[in-house]
């Protein structure tokens, strides 16, 4: 028994939404500046950017540190999430472990939508000791106004924390007196 062709038209149209379903590009969320110099005792800020994204409604970010090096001291929501008006919730959950070494962010938009891209929040750091000092994506989960997730690719960012330089206290007459 011979079966009956399908219509060329119907194979387009499968084509044509098989290849829709699956155009979603990837996004990526990055640090700014992806790598740093800071003095010991400075505190310091990280802008984690995302590209270009049509429709954000939420962000849950997970960032792991080095706990010797580095403290983690606030988070803010970025302009990405925020838009131009709209109201926003955005909070970070502790970290009860010891050391802490990992900071726990989330932040929705309430109303209306977002876009990128731009800023998805602002991370506060101190710096403590001397060294290299890593903040490494460890998860993050972005999501649109249907609450479909983005699923973006996220990058860390090095950190190198140098110690203070040492001065020669110099008074005026010794300096007079070293160049007569």
């Amino acid at each position: 028994m011979k079966r009956p062709a399908l219509p060329m038209w119907s194979v387009a149209v499968l084509l044509l939404s098989l290849a829709c379903a699956s155009s979603g590009r990837a996004v990526s969320l990055t640090i700014a500046p992806a790598e740093t110099t800071v003095t010991v005792g400075d505190p310091f800020t990280l802008r984690v950017l995302v590209d270009a994204v049509p429709d954000l409604k939420g962000a849950d970010l997970i960032y792991g540190y080095t706990p010797g090096r580095l403290t983690f001291t606030s988070a803010q929501v970025g302009d990405a999430i925020v838009g131009l008006s709209g109201s926003v919730v955005d909070f970070v959950l502790p970290d009860v472990t010891a050391p802490p070494d990992s900071v726990w962010y989330d932040a929705a938009r309430l109303t209306g939508t977002g876009s990128g891209p731009g800023v998805v929040a602002f991370l506060r750091f101190a710096s403590h000791t001397q060294g290299n000092a890593t903040v490494n994506c460890l998860s993050s989960d972005l999501r649109d106004s249907n609450n479909a997730q983005l699923a973006p690719s996220c990058a860390g960012a090095l950190i190198h924390i140098i110690g203070p330089v040492p001065t020669r206290s110099a008074s005026w007459g010794r300096v007079k007196a070293r160049y007569r």
